[in-house]
């Protein structure tokens, strides 16, 4: 799972000029210091980092059902201002794809929202790349969203590239879209084992 985010404070704009000595996070509360979410329990191998580089301000802990992860940005972000950030995390895929009996059919499921619950997403997209070889796609959505495209990416050996299904929604919030994607589709063991082929060929 990798996740972008761009992040406007839009309450009233910060008028003059900020100094840090005259900045106190105790007393001034509408500007935004860290934010909190709440992973999957089985997160794994998590990050995140902006534009500079990785930022260590971040704290996590596995609890009972999920990850707790807090992340701080470099300054406080005063209204009218902006910050961007980048973080990721694995998952293992047996407890996200299921395969249906012996069969070559799969069903992969996520959530169609982002983990904060106070931030709305006036520009929600979210891309599923399917593995190389996939075929008889179908896509069942939990309500309606704003456009649904396809397209071939290609990652690293592949030879016919993988299907992408990116969908669009405006104002998504957590606590109202935390609803899961379904997405099935078929995958020949031929295709499962033609990468490891490759390398020990080569």
């Amino acid at each position: 799972i990798d996740e972008e985010y761009r992040l406007t404070n839009r309450i009233a704009t910060l008028e003059g000029e900020f100094g840090r000595l005259d900045y106190n996070p105790w007393k001034i509360k509408y500007s935004i210091n860290n934010l909190d979410c709440e992973l999957p329990k089985l997160t794994t191998d998590l990050y995140y980092t902006d534009e500079i580089g990785n930022i260590t301000t971040s704290h996590a802990f596995r609890g009972n059902n999920s990850v707790h992860f807090t992340i701080e940005p470099r300054f406080p972000l005063m209204g009218g201002w902006k910050t961007y950030w980048k973080q990721g995390y694995n998952l293992p895929k047996e407890e996200y794809i299921a395969q249906e009996g012996s069969s070559d059919s799969y069903t992969f499921k996520i959530n169609l929202s982002h983990p904060y619950n106070d931030i709305v997403a006036e520009n929600f997209s979210l891309s599923i790349v399917l593995p190389e070889g996939a075929t008889d796609i179908d896509l069942k959505l939990p309500f309606e969203v704003d456009s649904v495209e396809r397209d071939t990416v290609y990652k690293y050996l592949d030879l016919r590239g993988r299907t992408s299904i990116t969908l669009k929604r405006r104002n998504v919030m957590e606590k109202y879209h935390d609803k899961f994607v379904t997405v099935t589709y078929k995958l020949s063991a031929i295709d499962i084992y033609l990468k490891p082929l490759i390398l020990s060929f080569y």
